[in-house]
This record gives structure tokens, C-alpha cells and sequence, in this order.
């Protein structure tokens, strides 16, 4: 069972646009709206393609920098080229990091379990005959059905079912969408970002949320699509696309 990532208010946007770019009717709709695309597949333009490069790039950028890919990571070089050292530097490496108690607790239990079968196989005991061992059963079916499975993580498909859900996430997003398309319709005004962002806490929305953060960020992904496509994102695209992001996670 692999350990979920949490979407969030952050990173919606990046996890969510998978499900965007399979709807073959939002893109048709949305994304490549002009008039000779009307009676061909959408998924065939170069544009298309170069969206599906672009999020699916983004979403690899995610995933990998966790701390479970890079355990992963580490797991396989090392299954590649197994070395002693590298173990033992590991072991009495100096660097602490802030992890599951409980997980630590099993990691304890399996260096345990581990060094019973050494001594076993040490006094001559076949190995195939010491994981028919009733303790080795219970350990095999608990690590199969309830400790992470970090590398299903990393080569599992993404899908709503599979994410956590961060607390707040439903109604936050749902107000900060609703605060964006206001964002977009009065950015070029009279007021300055921090105020506009301001009367959008207070007035549009009623709830105060840091939204000059989430926008600029939101911005700053468009921005980097634009360039990865080469084609201007619009408004009326940037608000349907986190739409499309936002609404699958809805029947979690």
C-alpha cells in the first residue's frame, strides 16, 4: 500500500492537470477552440503535446523531490551496486529527520527480524525454509497490506482516489478560484496587487487565505505553460484549467 501524497491549495493545480489534459472536450473547448478544430481530434496538435509534456514534467518535479523518491532512489541505485560502506555510513550518518515514530518502530522490528535469519543461516539453517517461518507469514502479509510501499509510489499512475486530501482543501480552493477570476478581471486597475489581494480577503471571498501568495503562483505556472507551449494563456483557459484541476478531487 503505497504512502499517498497530500493535494493541497498548493499544488492542485500541478497534480490535477492530468485529468485536464484527458479531456479530450475541455481541450477541444477550452484550449484549441478555433473553428478548423471543430471536426478533427484535438490530442493530435503539437500544442496539445507540448501541454502534456509540461504538466506531466511537473508532476514528475513533485513526486521525485519527496522524501520517499528519494529513498527510492537511493533503494535502487543500491540494488544496482549493493556495498557495504554505503550501509554503514548510512547507519551512523549524523543528519536526523522528522519521521513517522511507528515507522521507525518497524524499521526496528525488520533489522531484528533480519538478523534472526543471518543467525539462522549462520547455524546452517536453509534460507528458503527460514521465511516459512509463521512469524515471517504475519510480517510479509502486514508489510503487503499496511506499511507504504515506496516504490509503488513512484511508478503507480496518479489518480483522486489514490491522494490525500489536505484539511480545508475543498472550500479553500473553491474560494480561491472564485477570488482569482476576480484577480484576473481587475489586476491591471487602479489598486496595487497587496490591496486588490486585500479586498479580495475581505470583500470577495470573506476569508483570509494569503491569496497574493497562491495567485502569484498560479501566475508564475501559467507564465512557465505560455513559454513551454508557445502560445499566451488566457484568462478564460487559466480559470477553466483549475476548475478541471479542482473537480476531481471533489468525490474523494
Amino acid at each position: 500500500m503505497a504512502r499517498p501524497l497530500t493535494v493541497n491549495k498548493s499544488n492542485y493545480f500541478i497534480f490535477g492537470g492530468q485529468y485536464v489534459i484527458a479531456d479530450d472536450e475541455f481541450i477541444k473547448n477550452t484550449f484549441l477552440p478555433e473553428e478548423r478544430f471543430k471536426n478533427i481530434l484535438s490530442l493530435d496538435d503539437e500544442r496539445h503535446k507540448k501541454l502534456m509534456l509540461f504538466v506531466f514534467t511537473k508532476i514528475l518535479d513533485k513526486v521525485i523531490t519527496s522524501k520517499d523518491s528519494k529513498k527510492h532512489l537511493w533503494f535502487t541505485s543500491f540494488k544496482s551496486n549493493p556495498d557495504f560502506e554505503n550501509l554503514k555510513n548510512i547507519l551512523h550518518t549524523k543528519k536526523i529527520s522528522k519521521i513517522n515514530k511507528g515507522e521507525i518502530f518497524l524499521a526496528q522490528l525488520s533489522s531484528h527480524v533480519f538478523w534472526h535469519a543471518i543467525h539462522e543461516i549462520k547455524e546452517g539453517k536453509d534460507v528458503q525454509n527460514i521465511f516459512k517461518n509463521k512469524w515471517f507469514e504475519v510480517l510479509f502479509e502486514f508489510y503487503d497490506k499496511e506499511m507504504p510501499n515506496y516504490r509503488e509510489k513512484h511508478t503507480e499512475i496518479l489518480n483522486p482516489e489514490w491522494l490525500n486530501i489536505s484539511d480545508g482543501f475543498i472550500e479553500d480552493v473553491s474560494l480561491l478560484i472564485i477570488g482569482y477570476e476576480y484577480y484576473l478581471q481587475h489586476k491591471d486597475g487602479e489598486k496595487s496587487e497587496r490591496k486588490l489581494c486585500e479586498h479580495i480577503e475581505d470583500v470577495v471571498i470573506n476569508k483570509v487565505l494569503n491569496v497574493r501568495q497562491d495567485y502569484q503562483g498560479y501566475e508564475r505556472f501559467f507564465d512557465e505553460m505560455g513559454s513551454a507551449i508557445g502560445q499566451t494563456i488566457d484568462n478564460k483557459f487559466k480559470l477553466a484549467y483549475l476548475k478541471s484541476c479542482y473537480d476531481p478531487y471533489l468525490t474523494v
